[in-house]
């Protein structure tokens, strides 16, 4: 009896003790909650230099969709009046900027280069095929600045998911112009209204 008696009055004092001490903090998971959005971006640049550059901004707003801002510049300088496919990729761009080493487009559905994506059923066209679905990058002016919603993307790691591939704009002749890797945001730059300034 005299054991217990002296054990707990040990435990009684440690707890005490270990009380005033910092306690270390409780594990968090690093994967965001469902309802709470993910924002993905990918930097855009010209793999030769042209003054070709934008940032196109992904971020999940449902479990269906993603909203997309594309901000492109420069494309009036090279190529006026022409318009530009832009494409998400299979593969993520080369650390040495090479917009090849982004591979075919992303279809993780199969869906055939051909026939054309028609806008009015974008189920029948490529996952990777935004300008299919959402039109053509103008190169009549200086900054083209466009948004949408896309209720064929996933941003979240998986087979279909965007983050880690590339982006790739072409010009009217399929060459690629300029591209950049998707990489998901920390939520510190996920508020409204932050964006990459050139």
């Amino acid at each position: 009896m005299r054991s217990s008696v002296i054990s707990g009055l040990v435990c009684l004092s440690l707890s005490q003790y270990s009380e005033g001490l910092p306690q270390p903090p409780l594990l968090q998971s690093t994967r965001a909650p469902q309802s709470q959005p993910i924002h993905a971006r990918a930097m855009l640049v010209s793999p030769l230099g042209a003054p070709i550059f934008g940032v196109i901004d992904f971020r999940s707003t449902t479990q269906t969709d993603v909203q997309v801002e594309v901000v492109m510049n420069g494309l009036d300088q090279l190529f006026p009046h022409a318009g530009h496919a832009y494409h998400i990729h299979t593969s993520a761009v080369g650390a040495d900027g090479n917009c090849e080493a982004a591979g075919a487009h992303l279809t993780p559905n199969g869906i055939p280069d051909s026939p054309p994506c028609n806008p009015m059923t974008p189920r029948s066209c490529q996952e990777g095929d935004l300008s299919g679905k959402h039109g053509l990058l103008s190169g009549n002016q200086r900054s083209v600045h466009v948004t949408y919603t896309d209720n064929t993307l996933q941003l979240l790691p998986s087979e279909a998911g965007i983050i880690g591939r590339g982006v790739v704009v072409h010009d009217a002749k399929g060459a690629r112009i300029a591209c950049g890797k998707i990489i998901p945001l920390p939520s510190t730059m996920t508020s409204p209204g932050l964006r990459a300034n050139f």
